[in-house]
């Protein structure tokens, strides 16, 4: 199955385009502004969101706020003219982290100083 990509951005540009070709493995939505990209988030499960920073009809606050309560497990990617090789490191640095953001360990802090010690030493916390 496809991973579905939503881009939100008043026009695309040359290397989302070239992105976008080069990547026949995701289904692509684009949208021209966050109302737009919101109405999408309710109807669809997106794996990426990339968004055009330049791009003066999103509001990212409003729709990180949103996509992290209706949608915590996708990539969202603000881009502002990167080139098509920054783009995509940014975006697999982005998988990366999320990724091992599900690994992370949550300690009570109700743990005596002794039991978390042997914790953090048997379950890592990933930075």
């Amino acid at each position: 199955m496809n991973k579905q990509v939503l881009i939100v951005s008043k026009t695309i540009n040359e290397t989302i385009q070239s992105w976008m070709n080069k990547n026949k493995h995701y289904d692509f939505t684009v949208v021209h502004s966050d109302e737009a990209a919101i109405n999408h988030i309710f109807r669809m499960e997106f794996d990426r969101v990339i968004v055009n920073g330049d791009n003066e009809a999103v509001n990212m606050k409003k729709l990180a706020a949103l996509l992290n309560m209706q949608q915590p497990d996708a990539v969202v990617l603000q881009y502002a003219g990167e080139d098509l090789d920054g783009i995509i490191a940014r975006l697999k640095e982005m998988v990366a982290t999320k990724h091992r953001g599900a690994n992370r360990v949550v300690i009570s802090d109700t743990l005596n100083p002794q039991n978390l010690a042997n914790m953090i030493s048997v379950y890592p916390i990933l930075n």
